[in-house]
C-alpha cells in the first residue's frame, strides 16, 4: 500500500483549488456536461437519462445544447409508435433506434387546410391549446403539418431505422377526431378542392380525401438519414426552402403519390426505395420529385428502386415535375419494379413550368437488370450519354460536408 503523507495531500488539494479556480465553475460545468450528458434513452427503465417520450428527450437535448461533433446528443430510442408533433432547434442531435430488429415510428396527424384546437398560432402543437379546446387554427402556416420539423438551427441532425409518418393520408386516429379536426374556416388560396369533415370511417387513402401532409421537413443543413422511411401520399419528404442546404439519405424508403420528395437544397439519395402508394377509389399517376430551382446541383438519385404499392390502384408515374422552373433532378442506375411503372414521357410539366425547359437528366434506367422494354424515345432529351453520367460528382452536392454514411459509389 502507498501512503501519501497529510502535507502532500494538502498540496495536492490547494492545487485542485487552483486549478477550478483558473477554470471557472462554468467551464467545468461545460466539461462535465459534454462527457457525460451526451446519451439520452426513451423507454428504457434501465436507463438513468430514461425518457417517456421522445419529445421529453428532445426538450433535454436543447437543455445540453451540443455545439460541435464531439458534444453530440444521442437519443438511444425503444421500438414502439410515438405519437407527437416534433420542432427541433437544436445542433448535433442523433435519433437512434436502440433495437433496429423493431420498429421505431414517429407520427403525427396534421394536414393541410384543417383545424385543430391543438394547433398554437403559429401552425404548430401547442399543449395550452390542446388542453384549452377553446381554439381552433389552420396548419397552413405549419409547414403541411409535418410531423418531424428540423428548424434552419438543427443542423447536423442524424437519425437511424427510424420511420417518420404522417397518417393523415393514411388513416384517421381518434386523437385526431378528438382534437376536433375540421375544414379550415379560412381555406388557403391554394387549395382549390373543397374540404371534407373527417370522421373515423372516412376513407383518407381515396385520392378525394388526400390533402399535403409532410412526414418530414428539413431546414436544417447537413442533414443525414440511414434506413428511415418516410410515410405519407402527398408532399411526404420536404427539403427545404434554402438551395444552399444540404442532405444526405441512404438506404431509405420514401413513400407517396403526389411530389413526395419535394422542396429545394442539394440532397444526394444512394440506393433508396421510391414507392408509389397509390389510391384507395382511382388509378391516377404520382410524382416523385418536385424540385425547386434555386439550389447548384438539386436532386441526386443513384442506384435506387421504384415500386408500387400493389395493395391501392396503380397507373404510371412520373420521375417529377418542375415546381421551379429551373428545377434539377437526375436518377442513376434506376431500377424499375416492372416496365411500366414510369411513364413513357418521364418527366411532366408543373403550372407554368415546363419538364423540357427543367434540367432533368436519367441514366441507365433498367428492369430485370436490363434497358430492354424500357422505352426512353419520348424522353430522348433528358437521357445523358455515358460519358456525361460519369462526370457527376456527387461530392460536390455537400458542399464541403462528408456524411458518416456516404460511399463513393
Amino acid at each position: 500500500m502507498i501512503k501519501i503523507s497529510k502535507k502532500t495531500i494538502g498540496k495536492l488539494l490547494v492545487l485542485t483549488m487552483a486549478l477550478t479556480a483558473g477554470l471557472g465553475s462554468t467551464t467545468i460545468g461545460k466539461i462535465a456536461s459534454a462527457a457525460t450528458t451526451t446519451d439520452l434513452y426513451v423507454g428504457d427503465s434501465s436507463k438513468q437519462k430514461n425518457y417517456s417520450t421522445v419529445k421529453a428527450a428532445v426538450d433535454a437535448a436543447a437543455k445540453i445544447n451540443p455545439k460541435s461533433e464531439s458534444q453530440r446528443v444521442t437519443i438511444h430510442i425503444a421500438p414502439g409508435v410515438y405519437r407527437a408533433q416534433l420542432k427541433i432547434v437544436t445542433p448535433y442531435i442523433t435519433l437512434l433506434n436502440s433495437n433496429p430488429s423493431k420498429q421505431v415510428k414517429i407520427t403525427w396527424y396534421y394536414g393541410f387546410g384543417y383545424d385543430y384546437y391543438s394547433v398554437g398560432s403559429d401552425g404548430f402543437y401547442n399543449q395550452s391549446s390542446a388542453t384549452a379546446k377553446n381554439t381552433k387554427n389552420n396548419v397552413s402556416s405549419g409547414k403541411w403539418g409535418g410531423s418531424v420539423y428540423l428548424t434552419s438551427n438543427a443542423k447536423e441532425f442524424k437519425a437511424e431505422n427510424i420511420v417518420f409518418e404522417n397518417s393523415f393520408n393514411k388513416y384517421v386516429t381518434k386523437e385526431e377526431v378528438e382534437d376536433g379536426v375540421t375544414p379550415s374556416r379560412n381555406f388557403p388560396q391554394s387549395i382549390s378542392k373543397t374540404l371534407t369533415q373527417r370522421t373515423l370511417s372516412t376513407n383518407v387513402t381515396s385520392k378525394v380525401e388526400t390533402e399535403r401532409a409532410a412526414a418530414m421537413i428539413i431546414e436544417a443543413d447537413n442533414a443525414e438519414f440511414y434506413k428511415c422511411k418516410f410515410i405519407g401520399s402527398q408532399d411526404t419528404l420536404y427539403t427545404g426552402s434554402n438551395g444552399s442546404n444540404n442532405s444526405y439519405f441512404k438506404n431509405c424508403t420514401m413513400e407517396g403519390n403526389t411530389d413526395y420528395i419535394f422542396g429545394d437544397g442539394n440532397a444526394v439519395f444512394d440506393n433508396n426505395t421510391l414507392n408509389f402508394c397509390g389510391y384507395s377509389d382511382q388509378a391516377t399517376g404520382g410524382y416523385i420529385t418536385a424540385a425547386r430551382d434555386t439550389a447548384t446541383y438539386g436532386y441526386l438519385f443513384r442506384n435506387c428502386t421504384i415500386t408500387a404499392n400493389s395493395s391501392n390502384r396503380q397507373t404510371a408515374g412520373y420521375f417529377g415535375r418542375p415546381w421551379g422552373a429551373g428545377a434539377r433532378v437526375t436518377f442513376l442506375n434506376t431500377k424499375l419494379q416492372n416496365s411500366t411503372i414510369i411513364n413513357p414521357d418521364g418527366w411532366a410539366s408543373m403550372s407554368t413550368n415546363a419538364a423540357e425547359n427543367a434540367h432533368f437528366a436519367e441514366y441507365k434506367t433498367t428492369y430485370n437488370n436490363a434497358e430492354v422494354g424500357i422505352s426512353t424515345s419520348l424522353r430522348k432529351r433528358f437521357v445523358l450519354s455515358s460519358s456525361n453520367a460519369a462526370k457527376i460528382d456527387a461530392t460536390k452536392y455537400f458542399g464541403g460536408w462528408t456524411p458518416k454514411y456516404y460511399t463513393t459509389k
